[in-house]
């Protein structure tokens, strides 16, 4: 598992990168491409040796485990009251009145070990907290008046199940979430 890193000109973690040397003896860090990672400076000597991972593709992720996370229909999501799929997203919107949720219904088993996610969020901003859960572990996506926009994360979770979840708790705004995308990472 790599730590994800946004590098940045001064004031991060001193690092060097031994990326190009034999053995790769460095911490594994990754680019974080959403902006959300442990600040690094990139110095040439008295720094943490760290080795940059690819991001994405190169067998670094196992296969897409969410069927139909564009939403184009309700196949293969359960909904709870609150919950729907129209237009090409899901929508949380629960008027303020307790859980709403899309749980997959045609995952693939969720095993121990650490899980990608992605989603893009949309509509209006949620006035309430909005979570992914993969197996028997959660991460919160956006606190009450997050922003708009992509978002990613990785999740460790310690049982096998087949739960793959999107919640929203008396989310009483009309919150889409659409490309939801969740990989093992190998």
């Amino acid at each position: 598992m790599s730590l994800p890193v946004v590098t940045v000109v001064s004031g991060g973690i001193a690092v060097v990168d031994v990326t190009a040397t034999a053995p790769k003896l460095g911490l594994p860090v990754i680019e974080a491409t959403n902006g959300r990672g442990i600040a690094v400076t990139k110095v040439t000597t008295f720094g943490l040796p760290v080795t940059f991972e690819a991001s994405g593709g190169g067998g670094d992720f196992g296969p897409e485990l969410v069927v139909n996370g564009t939403f184009d229909d309700a196949t293969g999501w359960g909904l709870t009251s609150g919950a729907a799929i129209s237009g090409g997203v899901l929508i949380l919107d629960d008027d303020g009145n307790g859980l709403c949720m899309a749980e997959t219904t045609a995952a693939e088993t969720i095993t121990p070990g650490d899980y990608v996610w992605s989603l893009d969020m949309g509509g209006a901003a949620p006035n309430n907290d909005i979570y992914v859960f993969i197996g028997g572990a959660s991460e919160r996506v956006s606190a009450t008046g997050g922003a708009l926009g992509h978002y990613e994360g990785m999740i460790t979770t310690t049982v096998a199940d087949q739960l793959i979840l999107v919640t929203g708790f008396d989310n009483s705004t009309s919150t889409t979430i659409d490309n939801l995308s969740v990989k093992r990472a190998l």
